[in-house]
Parts: structure tokens; sequence; C-alpha cells
């Protein structure tokens, strides 16, 4: 079943029409908790109308990561843009992540929250960023307890634009 999920998402990515459109490839090492995991994530961007005067885009996100956590994820997110000098930005974004485990050594749930900040640099119209990624349930802040199962995953990335 979770790999008809992902089949179809990926699917479903690459029939939408591509105007306006951006695929990103994007690996990266974790930290923390995540230490000795590596990620590797695919992510489809289409322009979103602006967010409080700033440019937007939502974003589908196809990720998994190795590691005695390991484990893969499907998701949407809303990303929000801040541009600085010389095609440079910065990137917010925060989504939901359906995880293809009840849980894992640092997830409690199979629905995640997905954060993302990036630093964006534009080099001939091609788009390369360096990001923190945190994934997580929330529950040790929004429920204000703690659990041991939820340290979340945690990843420094580089993505580059690929079409």
């Amino acid at each position: 079943m979770k790999k008809i999920v992902l089949a179809t998402v990926l699917f479903v990515m690459m029939s939408v029409p591509a105007f306006a459109a951006d695929i990103f490839a994007e690996l990266g090492v974790g930290f923390g908790k995540s230490l000795n995991s590596e990620a590797a994530i695919i992510r489809y961007r289409i322009d979103s109308p602006q967010f409080f005067d700033h440019d937007s885009f939502y974003e589908a996100v196809l990720m998994t990561w190795n590691g005695e956590a390991k484990a893969s994820s499907v998701g949407i997110a809303k990303t929000i843009r801040w541009h600085m000098p010389r095609n440079k930005y910065f990137d917010f974004s925060l989504g939901g992540m359906y995880i293809d485990k009840d849980s894992t050594e640092n997830l409690g749930t199979q629905l995640e929250f997905y954060l993302r900040f990036s630093y964006v640099m534009k080099i001939h119209n091609h788009e390369t960023s360096f990001s923190l990624i945190h994934l997580s349930n929330g529950s040790g802040t929004i429920a204000g307890k703690y659990s041991d199962r939820n340290n979340g995953e945690n990843f420094l990335t580089i993505s580059t634009e690929v079409f």
C-alpha cells in the first residue's frame, strides 16, 4: 500500500503541466538524534498567490532516510520566500507529512509536521539551497509533555533544481 501511495504521488507530480513548476533533488545528513542517517528528498514546487506581500509556493515532498529510525514519507507544504540582494533568498516551509511506519525511534506518530528553513541562491536561473529540515508531531511543544519517542528527525541538506 505504501509503495502504491508513493508511486501515485510521483505519477501525479510528473503529470501536472510544467508551467511555473520546478522539481528539486535534495540530499542531507542527520544531526542530533538523527545522527548517522542520510536523507534523499524530491520536491515538486508550483507558484501560489503572494502571502503577506511575499512570494509563496506549494510543494509536494517525497522523503526517505536511512539509519536506526529509517522511514519514508510523503507530504505537502506551503513555502514563503523573503528576497535578499543579488538573487539570494530565505525560504520557510511548513507542512504535513505522512510517515510509512506507525512510529520510529524518533517519531511517535505517522502524521508529522514538516519544517524547512532554507538559504537559496539563484545562479544562472538555477536555484541551489542549503536547508535545515525538521520533522516532528510537536507533542513536546503543543501538548506541553515530553515524549522520548518524539525527538523528531533533523537533517542539514543541499538541493538543486532539476527541472
